[in-house]
């Protein structure tokens, strides 16, 4: 065993564990980028008013669109969970030192260049798909900016606090409309892909605020200005509540002017149910582990309910 200059412990395993693609996967955090992959198939498949979800997949062309969109999401949304493991670092050593930086598997200078690698191509092939979809200039665009916004949150906007958390909902929801970038004009995209873009970013940017309060004592620590440190626990878990109870009314009325399927309902009404769970917990009490991490698991459920209800709201 032998300590780095950088403060890491490298082990004979971790030596041998850098010489396969194992943790160069893991930095991706692989899962999460498949299930933000959903959001484009989401937008492609409500890239029209009416239900045409079959449509999506009835030609070759479709199908390769929706292929290599979850692609270019799955590489960008990698790049920017490396260069988060880049700056994070010394917090990972305390907090998550299982990680690939802070565990010696791959070097801080590694991580960077596979971000940079990372990054040129998702933008590459975002300039090339972008050329067969309807809109050329803003699917390379779009991703750029994406891509921007993720390094930028990684950098500066985590110590931020609120502003963070606004970031990471609406990075995640991004995929939405951006999906359906690759299926119609931009001026075209329908009401109802805004909404759930709008219901998305509200339902994340409530879970980042209880997550905030979950963590309170450790983001003290490296002086993260989250709305629990700064303004305090009832502040933060006033704010969760509005910003959930402003998700359930976005969520709930498509159902009821734009879209119309028995599978978007059952599925709004289970999302809305945990939705509502969170804020029980918090109104129960906010000050305690238990009813904070409760209230964070139920938005969890609920953002996952969202996602199935809008995979289904073309069917």
């Amino acid at each position: 065993m032998m300590t780095c200059m950088n403060g890491t412990t490298v082990t004979t395993r971790t030596r041998k564990e850098s010489n396969t693609v194992k943790p160069w996967i893991e930095i991706l955090r692989p899962v999460n980028c498949i299930l933000g992959a959903l959001t484009i198939i989401i937008g492609m498949l409500n890239h029209q008013a009416n239900p045409v979800a079959s449509a999506v997949f009835s030609s070759t062309h479709g199908v390769i669109l929706v292929m290599l969109g979850c692609g270019i999401y799955f590489i960008t949304a990698g790049a920017s969970n490396t260069i988060n493991d880049y700056f994070d670092i010394e917090i990972d050593r305390i907090n998550r030192p299982e990680r690939p930086i802070p565990r010696g598997a791959i070097s801080k200078e590694g991580a960077l260049r596979y971000y940079l690698v990372l990054s040129a191509s998702s933008l590459v092939l975002s300039m090339i798909v972008g050329y067969w979809t309807p809109n050329q200039l803003f699917v390379p665009l779009f991703n750029g900016i994406f891509l921007f916004v993720g390094y930028f949150y990684a950098w500066k906007g985590k110590p931020s606090g609120f502003p963070g958390n606004i970031i990471v909902g609406i990075s995640f929801s991004f995929g939405m409309p951006f999906g359906a970038l690759f299926m119609i004009d931009i001026l075209a995209i329908p009401s109802k892909v805004w909404f759930f873009f709008v219901t998305s970013s509200l339902l994340l940017i409530s879970r980042e605020l209880v997550k905030g309060m979950e963590d309170m004592e450790g983001d003290r620590q490296f002086k993260i200005k989250t709305v629990a440190n700064t303004k305090g626990l009832k502040v933060a878990s006033s704010m969760s509540i509005i910003f959930s109870i402003l998700a359930i009314a976005s969520f709930t009325i498509p159902a009821f002017t734009l879209i119309d399927s028995i599978f978007f309902m059952v599925f709004m009404i289970i999302g809305n149910s945990a939705v509502v769970g969170s804020i029980a917990f918090l109104l129960k009490g906010h000050e305690t582990k238990g009813n904070q991490s409760r209230s964070s698991l139920m938005l969890k459920l609920g953002a996952f309910s969202g996602l199935i209800a809008y995979m289904l709201a073309g069917f």
